[in-house]
């Protein structure tokens, strides 16, 4: 697998202790999945993770070995982040099997530049990700989908995409993806 992190099996819950990890350079979480008797409460050092989600992203899988000997195949299910400090406050990870299906939001990348646009119309994104169900070794960092073909007018929805796209779409088929507007 090449990338990971060692992490710590917490003990204590609640707020004290995580405030004490916080203060020692920890950021509490939690592993949960399908594989597992009961979620795994956990400390990771702070500045390794971070290094490790940039590298990873929130999509890609990574290990976890626990200070118990433990090792999971995991990928950032979610992150709390702090509201003033911007700092990461708790990550949940989710484990999973090899081929494991699961589902992740990711990003849409807009391909192309839409003929509208070009006629003086205004593009507008109604969407930034999408819900995918895919093998958890093949989650894509983003999903491209062409718009040079949209006009002033035009709309795209999900039921319009989803033959062009090569992953099983989980958002509501007439979910606003994108349009182009009058300028």
């Amino acid at each position: 697998m090449g990338l990971g992190i060692k992490g710590i099996v917490r003990n204590k819950l609640g707020k004290e202790d995580a405030l004490k990890g916080r203060s020692k350079g920890l950021i509490p979480g939690v592993i949960y999945g399908k594989n597992l008797k009961e979620n795994l409460h956990i400390y990771l050092n702070y500045l390794e993770f971070e290094k490790l989600l940039h590298k990873v992203g929130r999509n890609k899988l990574f290990e976890i070995e626990l200070d118990d000997g433990q090792k999971y195949q995991v990928f950032v299910k979610d992150l709390q982040i702090h509201p003033t400090k911007r700092t990461i406050n708790h990550v949940d990870l989710q484990s999973v099997e090899k081929d494991e299906e699961v589902v992740v939001s990711v990003p849409i990348e807009f391909v192309g530049t839409p003929k509208g646009s070009r006629a003086g119309g205004i593009f507008r994104r109604a969407l930034w990700s999408l819900k995918l169900k895919v093998k958890s070794t093949e989650i894509p960092d983003s999903v491209k989908i062409d718009v040079s073909n949209l006009d002033i007018g035009d709309t795209l929805v999900i039921f319009k995409i989803k033959d062009k796209v090569p992953y099983r779409i989980m958002n509501h088929e007439n979910t606003l993806v994108a349009g182009v507007y009058k300028g």
